[in-house]
């Protein structure tokens, strides 16, 4: 938890992960990668962010402009 101090869960994240373990699944729909990407489903298996897949990859090749 040290680690991730600067990072608080709100309670966007926190509906997140509870209907991913309800559910079963970790495939989101979400923009918000860098909060998402450090929370787990089943305590260990990452989150599979969908929009944010393409939007951070996007991001990272116009940094290059």
């Amino acid at each position: 938890m040290q680690k991730y101090r600067d990072l608080p869960m709100d309670l966007a994240d926190a509906s997140l992960v509870i209907l991913a373990e309800e559910l079963g699944s970790g495939q989101i729909l979400s923009v918000d990668y860098r909060d998402v990407n450090t929370y787990r489903w089943k305590n260990t298996e990452p989150f599979q962010i969908k929009l944010a897949e393409i939007s951070y990859q996007e991001w990272l090749k116009n940094q290059g402009e």
